[in-house]
């Protein structure tokens, strides 16, 4: 059965998603519906292609009777719907013209070549994984972009990413092409908005740097006079798919040949000593002289052609030398489900930090081994220096920031603290331990467990949990068949968790809950027996309360609040110099304070810096917990790290958190310190828990 010749099936169909969108919410509409197909309409029937079984199980349950009355609008007559696989239908439908295509080019009877003849069929995607992210769409950039990304900065990087990108579905991968696209197409690559696009668009500054990758056809305004009303006609870009070289490394390379081209005996000793020629000597970093960009073979032929070398043997020498410059193996791998899905929540920068970071990991493919430990020797300031940036501290608020939305990159990197005094802020060696996945794995779970129509996933036990993970739409693929989350962490703003994955969630049968706490309220009020014990908590850290309570001189206070000191930053050194890794530094006060004056809104990084970023009452009923004696019982059950975080760089001595609550709180806070010890034993089928207080 086939489709009747004279219904136009895209167009009809595309007039029926545009009215559906409008009708269902886009989550809904960009999960189940963008990526159907009207396949046929014969007689009264039409059969809507769906991408996999879960789609078609959520579409007709949920749309059949709207999409039933829309098309019989668009095709004037009544019509029934029904939904199939396209996989399957494929297998059904088109199996004639299949055979017909195969038989004309099946060889002669009695040609003996039959056998030399394949059919051959992709199977769907078996891995959930690879369903949603599909690796094998992705760009692959020349390792010698990260030059021009020096050059461009991330944003306009990102665009010719999806310039590049656009070339490529045309044509490119045959060396030819050209094609159509809108400013939202390009922008949705590039991570941003259509209007940032357009705005990008019409600086000239944009394509001034972009000069050698693409190139804008800027001809002025120009109109179809055929069109009945007026029509702009299409902008023409054309995109450098071969990487010319930066404007400084054009320069630099054109100035050592003209350099050694005497010494090395002419123009083919010249480009074969260069192919030879460590990259540190024949593009320095340190160069700043420019010229218009160019690739290696326009260079070469711009300064030899016409001379005495072949032109086929000068193309052969600039193939092995822009080889040597840019080593075909070099490649950095940007899945097309990062740049639609990950790149706008995470924004440029951000985004092409985790990008670089992830290309200097490695996975042996014998052993299974994944080095996801990365070692930057020069910090935040070497970190900047990859896009072209001056200022470190961006690097720093890029990986501690708590703006909605931007916490997404704790899910892909982490900083691990050295372990070592930080010596330099900006230039201090860092180390990350990254995602390579594209889904963390305990999202993955989420989003497959929970039914694909729910729109929160719950990942506490407890019914007095402050927050909740929202489901949002992580993926335009077609193959994808569920919604994945990643939103807002936490309704407060500070509040740090840990995501676990589902199957760790349940409570161990003796498990112990930490003691209750008070969300309420600005005071902790920890559980004894007998007199309580009240200690009064802030909101947030102010630098100002902090002082106060340390008695710090009028004058420090004045410089540090003109220098716009963070009171975070100088818990994070009071916990540093009170700690483990400080240990021996007399005064923690007097140390944090020089520490912020080097930098006001530095911390010590790593898991001071988280401790120092939980609410105030959080870490104040930790280490009142340790000081008590009671931090074993008080973190088995939690449903956070905080506590073993504390233990590993603090240790679990009393007087190291008393010291703590001394320096946060005052002097004159009153601190009790007991000891707790616990008997736990059955009787019948109940858990009963004797806790024993005895008070210092």
């Amino acid at each position: 059965m086939t489709s009747t010749p004279s219904i136009d099936l895209h167009s009809i169909w595309s007039d029926t998603l545009t009215n559906l969108q409008l009708a269902i919410p886009r989550a809904s509409f960009d999960t189940w519906m963008r990526d159907t197909q009207l396949l046929r309409v014969a007689g009264d029937e039409a059969v809507i292609g769906t991408r996999n079984a879960y789609a078609l199980d959520w579409l007709d349950s949920r749309m059949n009777d709207s999409v039933k009355q829309l098309l019989s609008s668009q095709l004037g007559y009544p019509v029934r719907v029904r939904f199939v696989v396209s996989g399957e239908e494929a297998s059904s439908v088109d199996q004639d013209v299949i055979l017909e295509e195969q038989i004309a080019m099946l060889p002669d009877p009695g040609s003996g070549n039959s056998e030399k003849d394949f059919r051959i069929a992709p199977e769907d995607y078996d891995s959930i994984y690879e369903q949603v992210v599909r690796p094998d769409r992705a760009v692959y950039m020349p390792g010698y972009f990260r030059r021009w990304l020096r050059h461009l900065g991330p944003d306009l990087a990102w665009m010719y990413v999806a310039f590049r990108q656009m070339a490529y579905v045309v044509g490119a991968r045959q060396g030819h092409g050209a094609g159509r696209f809108t400013g939202k197409q390009i922008a949705a690559l590039s991570g941003i908005s259509e209007r940032t696009f357009w705005n990008r668009a019409e600086s000239p500054v944009t394509w001034e740097k972009l000069a050698g990758l693409v190139k804008f056809a800027d001809h002025g305004a120009m109109w179809d006079e055929k069109s009945s009303t007026p029509k702009r006609l299409a902008r023409r870009y054309s995109v450098a798919m071969t990487l010319a070289l930066t404007p400084v490394d054009t320069m630099s390379l054109l100035r050592w040949i003209k350099e050694n081209i005497e010494r090395c005996g002419g123009p083919e000793g010249v480009l074969r000593a260069a192919a030879s020629t460590p990259l540190e000597d024949l593009l320095p970093n340190h160069a700043t002289e420019t010229t218009d960009a160019a690739t290696v073979r326009k260079l070469v032929r711009q300064i030899f052609d016409g001379g005495d070398l072949d032109g086929n043997l000068l193309d052969s020498l600039a193939a092995g030398l822009q080889n040597h410059i840019m080593p075909p193996h070099d490649q950095i791998k940007i899945t097309l489900y990062f740049l639609e899905t990950i790149l706008p929540h995470l924004g440029a920068g951000p985004a092409w930090m985790l990008t670089l970071l992830r290309d200097l990991c490695y996975t042996n493919p014998d052993t299974g081994e994944v080095r996801d430990l990365v070692t930057v020797p020069g910090g935040y300031q070497e970190i900047a220096g990859w896009m072209g940036m001056s200022r470190a501290k961006s690097i720093w608020e890029w990986l501690n920031s708590e703006a909605k939305g931007k916490e997404i990159l704790k899910l892909f990197l982490q900083e691990i603290a050295s372990g070592s005094k930080q010596l330099n802020f900006a230039a201090q060696p860092r180390f990350y331990k990254v995602l390579l996945n594209e889904i963390p794995q305990a999202l993955l779970e989420a989003a497959v467990v929970r039914p694909p129509d729910d729109q929160m996933a719950r990942f506490s036990e407890d019914n007095g949990a402050t927050f909740s993970i929202v489901v949002a739409r992580f993926s335009e693929d077609i193959g994808a068949t569920f919604s994945i989350v990643v939103a807002q962490l936490s309704e407060v703003s500070g509040a740090t968790c840990t995501v676990k994955a589902l199957n760790s969630l349940k409570p161990a049968l003796n498990s112990i809950k930490p003691p209750p706490t008070n969300t309420a309220s600005c005071a902790t009020k920890p559980v004894a027996q007998g007199r309580e014990v009240a200690v009064r908590t802030p909101a947030a850290w102010g630098l100002d309360r902090l002082l106060n309570v340390n008695r710090v001189t009028a004058k420090k206070a004045r410089a540090l609040r003109a220098l716009k000191a963070s009171g975070q930053a100088f818990v994070s050194w009071i916990l540093y110099a009170i700690g483990r890794d400080g240990s021996g530094i007399n005064s923690p006060v007097n140390y944090a304070i020089s520490r912020l004056e080097l930098d006001p809104t530095g911390g010590a990084g790593g898991g001071y810096d988280r401790l120092a970023d939980l609410p105030p009452q959080q870490l104040l009923e930790i280490a009142h917990n340790f000081a008590r004696g009671i931090s074993a019982l008080a973190w088995q059950g939690s449903a956070d790290d905080a506590y073993r975080l504390w233990f590993d760089l603090m240790g679990n001595q009393g007087d190291t958190a008393i010291r703590v609550l001394r320096v946060l709180m005052g002097e004159d806070a009153e601190i009790a310190k007991e000891t707790q010890t616990q008997t736990q034993y059955w009787d019948g089928d109940m858990l009963v828990i004797e806790t024993n207080i005895a008070r210092v």
